[in-house]
């Protein structure tokens, strides 16, 4: 970087905003926040579409538009489903096309359940409305309802929660055939149970719920009442979960809730149906409407839990794909905490779910060279965060002992060690900094006189207000310390079995807290302890846990024991539990000289049973594909300051990155351009190039380029879309209030979107985008290898 480009960056900042340019009407919002609200700058900011597929839904509003009026109720279908992103959109939707709609704000704040704020300022902007006659009674019932709750000054969350059931069932009662207050109240009762109202009997909120299918027997209320029975009676909730992805097909979610009844019911074959479906849903509609992952709710849990499911039927090779897909998806930018560490953010995020299913299904299916292969690719890399640390160590491990590399899992122990001592100190000195820092308060409060006399009960006050805060202080090392021990624990067992006597590789193991059945009954086989080993085996085979490779595991002991009849039923319950697994699999390799004594055939396996209480199911490939891909990028083509044309063409074969900034009244864009400025040789070096899209015009690129003596003042090309096309194309555009936004987009040599940002806001992690390009763009030749493995 020259010394002009250095000293440019703060002669920007000072002399491009200080005054608003010539000419033009100082904005009444900072550029890309909304000119209704601020309540507006998140949530979805592009136009509804009617997708049908949301639900059977009639729920009248006073309005003149029929297509406000189709809007309504698909978001009320999308309530149901709780899609609240799109629920959210299509209310947005309403509000456009017909603002006097007021009903449009019930449903903005019932999309909002889980953002209290939001969902606030939304029935507020009701309020003037609640008494009008241009609505009906009933409308008000539902306003009044929804705006006591978030502002009527009552402040027990229960008593709130409750009188929101009342009220859904009042407007029921007053409005017989509104089937809609009938499922809401329902919902409501399941959701009150969450937050500590418990439900005082399932059979009446049954009872409302089967008044709604006597009107409709295809309403989404079908999620209700799996949600109802799913954790007291999953057999009650069969026949819903058989007509809940029906019910709403456009909505992934309500395909997802029936896998919960069938895997309670140990139907994994119906779960897995369910759950891929509801992946497929999910993925056909990011593809389309370029949504990025970790931005739906529930998706990550579906999928992983997809994963597990394909798992426990012996599909191995499927759930790797499954597990794999998660890990490779475009991430968001999130990040925490602990102490003065700051690193990525994992929680809920597809990736981390992605691992957490790969790691246990790589240990499950005994694929130890898997482990260590993948440990060096970006599936499984290294990460900052100190549990994900701890958790790669942990299993490097486990399969070096596995394969009896003794020395090297020996460095992951100590590798842990190092982990656990560093984190230890850590949470020392948090604890020792916060009690010097309460000491200090506490001195202050007693106005700084040291020798003045206690009392007993102030004494103790005192201690344990040094020992509350030296805790608080030390709470948020506890899980990587207790993580790094229990893992050094688990290890250390494995060491001793290899190496120690077995009385004293017993002790170890037994005090290894923990350990994970599959690897205690692994670990007993190796000291030939057969009748411990099933004993742990006899505890798992018949519960929920991979039903497959537990039996499997089962079997092998049994034989082991001698017992040939009992070797002979497991098997039996084995070959139809297995219907579709991989017979190249590690468990199924296993037990082919089984299978030869018992002189079955060759494959196995028996064909599936298929259950009498489901209805007819649309084939999976018609909903979506298995995996996510990304979608391809709009073409773009953008003047240069000097009039040439710089476009997509360029950039065939070659990644680039696109940064849609507001223009050079927008002192924020100039903070994202100066922080990515800093980083373009990196960028390049990693053959990433960068190109920023301006709202100015040619003559306003020229402007800018003044502040740089007439030169562009940053080190990637300025162009400009005046018109604001690409912006649009891009959908980095508020097409409810006609404007801007920001956003970044990293496009692959193939002309993909592989990560995408579009916000109220510029993205400013330069650095973190940089990483999160350079793993996405190398995930590529590791999942195609899995991908074909797979197909």
């Amino acid at each position: 970087m020259t010394m002009r480009f250095l000293f440019l960056f703060p002669f920007l900042l000072g002399h491009l905003w200080a005054e608003t340019p010539p000419g033009e009407e100082a904005p009444s919002a900072l550029p890309g926040h909304s000119l209704h609200h601020e309540t507006f700058n998140e949530g979805p900011r592009q136009h509804a579409y009617l997708m049908g597929g949301t639900g059977d839904i009639d729920f009248p509003v006073t309005t003149k538009r029929d297509d406000a009026q189709a809007f309504f109720n698909q978001g009320v279908g999308q309530l149901h489903g709780f899609w609240y992103f799109e629920a959210e959109r299509s209310f947005r939707q309403v509000l456009y096309l017909d603002p006097n709609c007021t009903m449009a704000y019930w449903g903005l704040a019932m999309a909002n359940v889980n953002n209290a704020d939001r969902a606030k300022d939304f029935i507020e902007e009701a309020k003037e409305m609640l008494e009008s006659d241009k609505l009906t009674e009933r409308e008000q019932l539902y306003l009044k309802s929804m705006h006591r709750f978030y502002h009527g000054g009552e402040k027990d969350q229960k008593k709130r929660l409750r009188q929101l059931v009342r009220d859904y069932e009042n407007i029921a009662l007053r409005f017989p055939d509104d089937i809609e207050a009938r499922a809401f109240a329902a919902m409501q009762v399941w959701y009150n149970d969450r937050r500590g109202a418990p439900i005082s009997s399932h059979l009446a909120v049954e009872a409302m719920i089967q008044q709604v299918f006597a009107e409709n027997p295809m309403h989404p209320a079908h999620h209700y009442q799996i949600h109802l029975w799913d954790y007291e009676r999953s057999d009650q909730a069969l026949d819903s979960a058989a007509r809940c992805g029906e019910a709403a097909p456009s909505i992934a979610h309500m395909w997802h809730m029936p896998g919960h009844i069938y895997s309670r019911e140990h139907r994994y074959h119906d779960a897995v149906y369910q759950q891929s479906a509801s992946a497929r849903v999910d993925h056909a509609h990011m593809m389309r409407d370029r949504v990025m992952p970790d931005q739906i709710h529930n998706y990550a849990h579906n999928n992983g839990w997809c994963a597990e499911n394909l798992g426990y039927l012996g599909r191995i090779d499927d759930a790797i794909s499954m597990a794999v897909n998660l890990i490779e998806l475009p991430r968001r930018a999130k990040f925490k905490k602990l102490g003065d560490d700051e690193y990525f953010d994992a929680g809920g995020s597809s990736f981390r779910e992605g691992r957490r299913r790969l790691w246990a299904l790589l240990n499950d299916y005994a694929l130890w060279d898997e482990i260590l292969r993948l440990t060096e690719t970006p599936v499984l890399t290294r990460t900052d965060d100190p549990l994900m640390q701890a958790e790669w160590h942990r299993y490097r491990g486990l399969a070096q002992f596995y394969k009896g590399e003794v020395d090297s899992g020996k460095t992951e122990i100590a590798a842990l060690k190092d982990l656990l001592t560093t984190y230890q100190d850590k949470r020392k000195a948090a604890g020792e900094a916060a009690k010097v820092k309460k000491e200090e308060e506490l001195a202050k409060k007693r106005g700084g006189d040291d020798d003045k006399e206690l009392s007993d009960d102030e004494k103790k006050k005192e201690k344990d207000a040094l020992k509350k805060a030296e805790d608080r202080a030390r709470r948020p090392y506890d899980r990587v310390v207790n993580a790094c021990e229990s893992y050094v624990g688990h290890l250390e067992a494995h060491l001793a079995v290899l190496t120690e006597r077995p009385r004293v590789a017993r002790e170890k193991l037994d005090k290894a807290k923990g350990l994970l059945a599959i690897d205690k009954y692994r670990l007993h086989m190796e000291l030939a302890n057969w009748e411990k080993a099933e004993e742990i085996l006899k505890r798992e085979v018949d519960g929920k846990r991979n039903p497959v490779v537990m039996r499997s595991n089962f079997v092998r002991v049994l034989q082991k024991l001698g017992r040939k009849d009992e070797v002979k039923t497991q098997m039996e319950t084995l070959r139809k539990l297995a219907h579709s697994a991989d017979l190249d699999s590690p468990p199924m390799v296993a037990l082919q000289d089984i299978a030869k004594e018992l002189k079955y055939p060759e494959d196995w396996r028996l064909p599936l049973e298929e259950a009498d209480d489901l209805i007819e199911r649309p084939e999976l490939d018609s909903l979506g594909p298995f995996r996510w891909s990304p979608s391809p990028a709009p073409d773009w083509q953008f003047a240069k300051s000097d009039g040439t044309m710089l476009g997509s063409e360029g950039f065939s074969g070659k990644p680039v990155l696109l940064i849609y900034f507001l223009g050079r009244g927008c002192i924020h864009c100039m903070d994202q351009l100066n922080a990515f400025a800093p980083m373009m040789e990196r960028y390049r070096e990693a053959g990433i190039e960068i190109v920023a899209v301006s709202t100015d015009s040619v003559d306003g690129l020229k402007q800018t380029f003044q502040a740089g003596e007439g030169q562009n003042p940053f080190p990637f090309p300025l162009v400009s879309d005046e018109q604001q096309e690409g912006f649009k194309s891009f959908r980095a555009y508020d097409e409810f209030e006609d404007m801007a936004l920001h956003g970044t987009f990293l496009i692959d040599g193939e002309g993909k979107v592989r990560w995408q940002d579009v916000s109220f806001e510029p993205f400013m992690h330069a650095e973190w985008l940089l990483g999160e390009s350079k793993r996405l763009l190398e995930m590529d030749a590791v999942t195609e290898t899995l991908t074909a493995a797979a197909e």
